[in-house]
């Protein structure tokens, strides 16, 4: 969970994903660490923001709208800095427990093929977006996932431009 005081800025991590065996919650943890930083770099912690949110929270027509905007925006963070880190979106849906057994490929091509079959109204009742929704639209933004950790880092010119094209949407 990522926080900011008026000073500073921080990031508490939750053990409610770990395992005994660290390889198999790596890129889970990849992945939610870099959706928190989204957050701090995006300003979602800030007091102004939450005093936003306070006041939109009991109203659910701007509430969830509002919800839907800023998951997405974290999901783009958590892509560009963890690209291999689809467990941690897969996660969310399945539970730590199924995680090991979850086929996510299998998983990823049947959440993209549902493409344009989603009901808009069971959206706008939710305060989260279903997930096939966020990999669509991580998709649609070219920053598809996988399951498949990069096989070298990338170099400094290819992260700054994966930044900037972060910043710009």
């Amino acid at each position: 969970m990522a926080a900011s005081t008026w000073s500073s800025q921080f990031i508490g991590i939750n053990a409610r994903f770990l395992e005994p065996k660290l390889e198999v919650v790596r890129p889970v943890y990849r992945f939610l660490l870099a959706r928190e930083l989204g957050r701090l770099r995006l300003g979602h912690t800030h007091w102004l923001d939450e005093l936003l949110i306070a006041h939109v929270m009991r109203i659910p027509v701007l509430r969830n709208p509002l919800l839907h905007a800023r998951a997405f925006s974290q999901d783009r963070y958590g892509a560009a800095l963890a690209p291999d880190g689809v467990r941690g979106l897969v996660v969310q849906a399945s539970g730590r427990h199924l995680l090991t057994i979850v086929d996510v490929e299998s998983f990823l091509r049947q959440a993209r093929a549902l493409h344009g079959r989603r009901s808009v109204l069971g959206e706008f009742k939710r305060s989260t977006p279903f997930l096939a929704e966020r990999i669509e639209k991580l998709d649609r933004a070219g920053m598809a996932m996988t399951d498949v950790a990069p096989k070298e880092a990338p170099d400094a010119r290819t992260r700054a431009a994966t930044a900037a094209r972060v910043r710009a949407s």
